[in-house]
């Protein structure tokens, strides 16, 4: 399907779920979208998913969805300070049926992947307790460019794995993962899916505001960005000198708003409204006085 497609779809989808949410006038609240879509999605668009689980040993809950094209996976990521040669991976793992099970290291710049040592491997059904598997991530050569990133997810659909206990060590045996018995929580540990991104955003600037505040959420928002653009176009802070900048951005926002949320990343969120703030506050400096003339005699 072609992007426009794709894309209308998606907001068909999200209206859908936010209407079985029942929340038109306050909004399902902020920061449930992902829940909400994932639990009202059609199958075929259902995610993967990560639980941490404190029982009587911590770990980590991996379920896997419908789509698990490379692109697709859920990764659970953690940055590494190295990727020395004979990488291998150590854990500890529990599971009802075979999972097939992704590990890699690879130089990784935001989504960009480059150079990895990875591997696939078969975790055999293990129900009744914890099993050790040792992974070889193969590569003689040490990966060289940074930043590194190891990465762990599940590659099969509907496949379901605890894991706790992980190890990486290259041949010199240093430890280079962080909290890899998950007590600390999820704490060091990212997920990142690289291609697909709708499940986890309405792709709206509107849509988002309406899907978490409702319509009166939306209503305040929109109100409040038209009354700082008029005052920073045709209103009392249309001479400072900040006002064309802040406009701009405001604009800019709005523009790019038509085909992202940006609002639900907290830094862009808090520049958005700093910006609106702006508009709202800013006044344009007095005139400077006019001289007094001296009287001639």
């Amino acid at each position: 399907m072609d992007f426009a497609g794709e894309r209308l779809r998606h907001w068909q989808q999200t209206l859908s779920a936010f209407d079985a949410e029942s929340g038109w006038a306050f909004g399902a609240g902020a920061g449930r979208f992902a829940w909400v879509y994932s639990a009202n999605a059609a199958p075929a668009d259902r995610v993967s998913r990560y639980r941490w689980q404190d029982g009587s040993k911590a770990s980590l809950r991996l379920t896997a969805g419908q789509r698990v094209e490379d692109g697709e996976l859920l990764r659970m990521t953690q940055r590494i300070d190295a990727a020395p040669p004979g990488l291998s991976l150590i854990l500890k793992a529990r599971n009802d049926e075979d999972v097939l099970l992704l590990a890699e290291v690879c130089h990784k710049h935001i989504l960009s992947r480059g150079a990895c040592h990875s591997q696939r491997i078969t975790l055999r059904a293990n129900p009744d307790g914890w099993r050790e598997h040792r992974i070889h991530l193969g590569g003689q050569g040490e990966l060289d460019r940074r930043p590194l990133q190891f990465a762990l997810a599940l590659a099969k659909a509907k496949d379901s794995a605890l894991i706790t206990d992980l190890s990486l060590k290259g041949r010199d045996g240093v430890e280079l993962l962080r909290n890899g018995d998950f007590r600390q929580g999820l704490r060091h540990w990212l997920s990142s899916s690289e291609k697909w991104h709708t499940p986890w955003h309405t792709q709206h600037i509107g849509l988002h505001l309406l899907f978490e505040q409702g319509l009166f959420g939306l209503a305040i928002g929109v109100s409040l960005w038209l009354l700082a653009m008029g005052r920073l176009l045709i209103g009392s802070a249309r001479d400072h000198p900040l006002a064309p900048a802040v406009a701009s951005g405001l604009v800019g926002f709005l523009i790019v708003g038509q085909f992202e949320s940006l609002i639900d990343v907290p830094r862009l969120a808090l520049l958005f409204f700093v910006l609106t703030a702006l508009g709202l506050g800013l006044r344009a400096p007095p005139p400077p006085p006019i001289p007094k003339s001296n009287p001639t005699p």
